[in-house]
């Protein structure tokens, strides 16, 4: 895992999880993952890009700056300890788990986002 993958992997999470994105911004994220996550996404060394030219692309799909500053903040906030690790992955993994039953009891939880396994963010985040 580098930590590009790791950023990635966090934007995917929010494009599926975040309210607060609008359809437009939603579609113009959802192009720039699919460009990121299929290996196409300005790889033209076998050096990655930074994080500042990551910022710089997502702040080009014009998605609202509140959530370029969310993603940035969480990601700096992120010590990077094998625990906050293990959470980013965890949190990308829920997102490929089947979906709550459909005769679950009535006082039960709304079922969370899913990414279906075998679409290109399924695979991406199996692959992580």
């Amino acid at each position: 895992l580098t930590p590009r993958t790791l950023a990635v992997a966090r934007l995917v999470f929010l494009c599926a999880t975040d309210s607060s994105l609008g359809r437009q911004a939603r579609h113009r994220l959802t192009l720039l993952l699919l460009d990121l996550v299929s290996g196409t996404g300005g790889a033209t060394s076998a050096i990655e890009p930074s994080f500042a030219a990551l910022l710089a692309q997502l702040q080009a799909t014009r998605v609202p700056d509140a959530f370029v500053e969310q993603f940035a903040g969480e990601l700096r906030d992120v010590a990077l300890e094998p625990e906050d690790v293990w959470n980013l992955v965890a949190d990308l993994y829920a997102l490929t788990q089947p979906a709550a039953e459909p005769n679950a009891p009535a006082g039960a939880p709304p079922a969370a986002p899913r990414v279906e396994r075998s679409s290109v963010f399924g695979l991406f985040a199996r692959r992580v």
